[in-house]
């Protein structure tokens, strides 16, 4: 199988895009009134905590914690760990 390469405009342009608005709005901090307000959407979308363990106040982070909203409304609570081991 043979591997494509970019060519050098098309590297350029890679490495100076920016992030997407998008993939920031899908992290807030996971508290019961944000999950209360979620909305369901036309397709399933989860939001994810923002886990930052330097804030000083408000909740616990969980990192790796996430809830899914799915089309009719059903909230489903994910975890995403690991062991080491």
């Amino acid at each position: 199988m043979e591997r494509r390469r970019l060519s050098p405009a098309a590297l350029a342009r890679l490495e100076a895009a920016e992030p997407t608005a998008k993939a920031e709005a899908n992290r807030q901090y996971l508290t019961a009134t944000v999950v209360a307000d979620l909305r369901p959407r036309p397709t399933a979308y989860m939001v994810w905590d923002i886990g930052d363990h330097r804030r000083k106040s408000g909740p616990d982070p969980a990192r790796g914690l996430a809830v899914l909203v799915n089309p009719r409304g059903t909230k489903t609570w994910k975890a995403v760990f690991y062991f080491r081991g």
